[in-house]
């Protein structure tokens, strides 16, 4: 109630513009929402689609799927080159209004109660299946999806947003140990777990008047999402299509469909955020189910984060020399050592983001997998 109230009186007042995000390297999350007025509501959701962009980039399918786009594309220049190809479907508008003048270096996040959530210290506890309801099984990373753990640092500074993430998976069971599927460093399958680390810098930069849709930008794509704010003031709905064009289809053509709940609990008012994240074939068998994740996340203060990735690194028999070197496509981050310290100051960066931007000295929203 404390938190719907507060929403009421924020959202009420927020104006009627959205902004579309660039986006580097990503992942993410959002606050409850509270709206009446149609064109305000549209504004929020593309504010929450940044979010929904941070988290397609920590899917674990999500390089395959790039790769899917690249192949069926690779012969068709027109499709190569796509930016939209019409497949943008627009909310239609009751009546003509006025455009106002907006300088999206002058938006403050902070002004939209979702972005405070992404604030702080969130401990995660990750399973991510096939469309079979099996276990996801990575072709260049052997270790296993069924239960692994995220920690997740995020900051928010004027139109700018930093997160910073190190996911932590255990062992490999030993029957997958004899596949032709080699671990990442000189670790022993079925004996030491691993790290990967993610990083997302993202910031306003466009501002337009009344759309309720976006653009994911992958390289020259661009995929059009739609973001839509669901159930009780605490529910996002954010899907990415490819655009039918580009895949031969009349159509647009669904590629994921994410759903993420804020939800408190207890006398303290614990912040839980829980994400599911459903894949779909977009090129051959269209429309069948390919995946899903199923993330349960909590907010916590630092004393505990740091203990807790400490406990992990040992119950899961990280080598040290494992510990956050590793990117989001298994390769060596140049001129890291694998410490806790290393991973510690990789999780620190969010919070640096308010002095990056006063500095000026370098453009923070060029990311690295």
């Amino acid at each position: 109630r404390k938190f719907s109230l507060l929403f009421k009186k924020v959202i009420m007042n927020l104006s009627r513009f959205f902004v579309f995000a660039l986006i580097a390297i990503a992942t993410a999350g959002f606050d409850q929402v509270y709206a009446n007025d149609a064109a305000t509501v549209g504004n929020e959701r593309n504010f929450l689609s940044m979010i929904g962009d941070a988290q397609l980039q920590h899917h674990p399918s999500f390089f395959d799927d790039v790769q899917k786009i690249v192949e069926a594309t690779a012969e068709d220049e027109d499709a190569k080159n796509m930016r939209l190809g019409g497949g943008i479907r627009k909310m239609k508008k009751k009546g003509k209004k006025k455009s106002k003048k907006c300088d999206p270096a002058n938006i403050e996040l902070l002004d939209y109660p979702q972005w405070e959530a992404e604030k702080g210290y969130w401990i995660g506890e990750y399973t991510f299946l096939k469309g079979d309801g099996n276990a996801f099984v990575s072709s260049s990373w052997n270790y296993p999806y069924d239960h692994y753990k995220g920690f997740i640092t995020g900051e928010v500074s004027g139109n700018a947003y930093r997160q910073r993430n190190v996911f932590l998976y255990p062992a490999q069971e030993a029957s997958m140990c004899n596949v032709d599927i080699p671990v990442v460093g000189d670790g022993e399958c079925g004996t030491n777990g691993n790290t990967k680390v993610f990083q997302a810098d993202q910031a306003a930069t466009t501002c337009a008047d009344g759309d309720i849709e976006g653009l994911y930008i992958q390289g020259p794509f661009s995929l059009p999402t739609k973001t839509q704010l669901v159930g009780k003031d605490n529910a996002l709905l954010y899907q990415v299509f490819i655009p039918g064009a580009m895949v031969g289809k009349d159509e647009d053509v669904l590629l994921q469909s994410q759903l993420t709940t804020i939800t408190a609990s207890g006398p303290d008012g614990q912040i839980y955020r829980t994400r599911t994240a459903q894949g779909f074939d977009a090129f051959v068998l269209v429309g069948e189910s390919t995946s899903t994740s199923y993330y349960r996340e909590r907010k916590v203060s630092k004393e505990e984060f740091y203990a807790a990735l400490e406990t992990t690194i040992a119950d899961y028999n990280i080598r040290e020399e494992d510990l956050c070197v590793w990117d989001s496509q298994n390769n060596a981050i140049a001129g890291v050592v694998g410490s806790l310290e290393a991973c510690k100051e990789h999780l620190e960066e969010s919070f640096t983001l308010g002095d990056d931007l006063d500095k000026g000295t370098k453009n923070i929203f060029v990311g690295e997998t």
